[in-house]
């Protein structure tokens, strides 16, 4: 059997693939498509100008940024488009941060509001985030919570929940459940002899990008880098999770998520871990800022554009 009928080998979902693939300016047929079966703009997105495209050097440089990608569309919407193998703690908090953060970035000393253009943050995420709820894909918005009614569309996050999303499409499928399939399982795929619905031009491109990714030996060794510093960063919020319940019982549950938060911070920037008989002298309050500090810190590094 052929290397290529053995699939590309090479899952999008892990970020520096992502990234790789819908972030390269030649590739903007493939994010454009991907947007709009994603965002569904009432008018559909026909061009894009990717502001941070993927440059081997800077993640060379880096290898511990946050991968996403920033675009603009044809209407001037900025939108940060980003996946997410797994979610942290502060899933929610850092998405409104980072959409409010490229919202306010847009104003120069002295312009206008009227200057101001909608954001969009897309979020692929590939762990649910409501497992009780039967939706898949998430757009919100300022609205009343009593009415309904909109305050503004100028801020808005889309949350795609790909777990939710069968593996098995056809050619009458919805464009986005073609899109989270492909991102499902993509690596197991033939570029050579795509299946229905994968038989057309976007994604038989979408898959040779990917098999050249596959055939290429420093991006194959940084995919497989980024591959296992997700899993490690995993498996250390588990161990992290499990040793802040424990110093919980014994310096109280509140403080013990608050002391689970400062060391996993402190283990993740290098730093020497404060003991935990420190910190248990300490109030609430005061770890809380610490480790708000902390993160706040860690996200800095984590975030430079």
């Amino acid at each position: 059997m052929s290397e290529s009928a053995r699939g590309t080998g090479i899952d999008p979902r892990i970020d520096y693939a992502f990234k790789r693939l819908f972030g390269d300016p030649r590739n903007s047929d493939l994010l454009i498509d991907l947007l709009n079966a994603v965002v569904q703009p009432a008018n559909p997105i026909t061009s894009v100008e990717i502001l941070n495209p993927f440059l081997e050097k800077e993640f060379a440089a880096d290898k511990q940024a946050v991968l996403d990608i920033r675009v603009r569309d044809q209407l001037q919407q900025a939108m940060h488009i980003e996946m997410q193998i797994r979610l942290s703690p502060d899933f929610p908090e850092r998405i409104v941060y980072g959409t409010c953060d490229g919202y306010s970035d847009q104003l120069s000393a002295g312009e206008s509001y009227r200057e101001l253009r909608p954001v969009i943050s897309i979020c692929l995420i590939d762990q649910p985030l409501y497992p009780e709820a039967v939706e898949r894909r998430w757009m919100f918005r300022l609205l009343d919570a009593d009415t309904g009614q909109c305050f503004s569309e100028q801020l808005r996050i889309c949350v795609v929940e790909l777990a939710k999303f069968p593996l098995a499409v056809s050619v009458k499928s919805k464009p986005l459940e073609i899109w989270m399939a492909f991102l499902r399982d993509a690596a197991n795929m033939d570029p050579n002899n795509p299946q229905p619905p994968f038989d057309t031009s976007i994604f038989r491109k979408a898959l040779q990008e990917l098999m050249k990714m596959s055939q290429d030996q420093q991006a194959r060794w940084d995919y497989k880098a980024r591959e296992t510093f997700i899993r490690d960063q995993e498996s250390f919020l588990f161990h992290a999770h499990r040793e802040g319940r424990e110093e919980g019982i014994e310096i109280g549950l509140r403080k013990g998520r608050e002391v689970g938060r400062i060391h996993l911070c402190e283990q993740l920037m290098g730093l020497e871990q404060t003991p935990a008989d420190d910190l248990q002298s300490r109030s609430e309050q005061e770890l809380s800022r610490l480790a708000d500090e902390l993160e706040a810190r860690l996200r800095g590094r984590g975030e430079k554009k």
